[in-house]
């Protein structure tokens, strides 16, 4: 078997060895980006984007040159956030629809988190959307995570409280085991949703000035603290090593959402949200604060490309004897 990453670029040109029987392209749209807190409220989480694959793919040759979008972060649903491939008669045969970015709508109701990449716009024989990102009061939502080839994405947790806590957990990927964000309501950060193997969750911050931990293996990151009159930012999420590039040996996989900043007196820095973990993620929301609650950048989109190298062609040969 032969594993193709496509991860930038318009066009793909497909191999002289390509095979179509038991080949899979596979796709995930991008995350959606946290959005950033205020000096009066944090910003909601990114949705994860969804996962679409086929099989066998008609028309598709070698040496064609196909179009294809590779989504990007914060690109948004229906837009440039989707990620997806034309077959040779300019016909979108796969795509995986991006996650929305989260928003700010101010300081209560635990609202603003962005839409999971969904799969009713999205083209393939599988699908399975993303993770819901978490609405935001003063703490940010955690980011959604990115759906992949066993399930659907796991929703941030929405952070709803007018308090100086901590943020909230980014939601996990890839179905399977994975779960949602957590959110405590206390100065401790909520933990991460784990990955796909039931682990992986990056932990809430529970420490002055230390950001939530950073997720593995498809699980979210934590959320930041408000301990001692201190804040902390969100961790970002991790990335499940699904597949492996021949070339290469480089890996790839849908990731966690990010794990929001925390929610603290207007007067105090550093609040961000976690990046999206992987292909897919959502961003964390960015928390309460007096300056530096950017949210976290929902990740990048990623085709996937899987097939068995077609055989060589036998070459005829023929011999000549002379006899004298």
């Amino acid at each position: 078997m032969k594993t193709i990453f496509l991860t930038s670029g318009s066009t793909w040109t497909v191999p002289s060895d390509w095979n179509a029987s038991g080949a899979t392209i596979e796709a995930i749209g991008a995350g959606g980006n946290g959005a950033a807190g205020s000096t009066t409220a944090g910003g909601g989480g990114g949705g994860g984007g969804a996962y679409a694959a086929i099989s066998a793919p008609s028309n598709i040759n070698p040496g064609d040159v196909l179009s294809i979008q590779i989504g990007a972060a914060g690109g948004g649903p229906g837009s440039t956030g989707d990620s997806w491939l034309k077959d040779n008669t300019s016909t979108i045969v796969l795509r995986a629809r991006a996650g929305t970015n989260g928003a700010n709508t101010g300081a209560g109701g635990g609202s603003g988190g962005g839409a999971g990449g969904d799969t009713a716009n999205s083209i393939g024989s599988t699908k399975f959307a993303g993770g819901t990102g978490g609405g935001s009061s003063r703490p940010g939502g955690g980011g959604g995570g990115a759906a992949g080839p066993s399930g659907a994405g796991q929703s941030g947790a929405t952070a709803n409280a007018a308090a100086n806590v901590g943020g909230a957990g980014g939601g996990g990927a890839n179905g399977g085991s994975s779960s949602a964000g957590s959110w405590p309501n206390t100065a401790n950060g909520g933990n991460g949703g784990d990955g796909n193997a039931g682990t992986g969750h990056g932990a809430g911050s529970s420490s002055a000035g230390v950001d939530g931990g950073a997720g593995t293996n498809g699980g979210g990151g934590g959320g930041g603290s408000f301990v001692s009159s201190t804040s902390s930012s969100g961790g970002a999420g991790g990335q499940q090593n699904v597949w492996t590039q021949t070339s290469d040996g480089s890996v790839a996989g849908p990731g966690g959402g990010g794990g929001s900043g925390a929610g603290n007196a207007s007067g105090i820095a550093h609040a961000k949200g976690g990046a999206g973990g992987g292909y897919g993620g959502g961003g964390g929301g960015g928390g309460r604060a007096g300056s530096d609650f950017a949210g976290g950048a929902g990740a990048q989109g990623i085709i996937v490309i899987t097939y068995t190298p077609s055989a060589p062609a036998a070459v005829s040969r023929s011999f000549g004897f002379v006899i004298g």
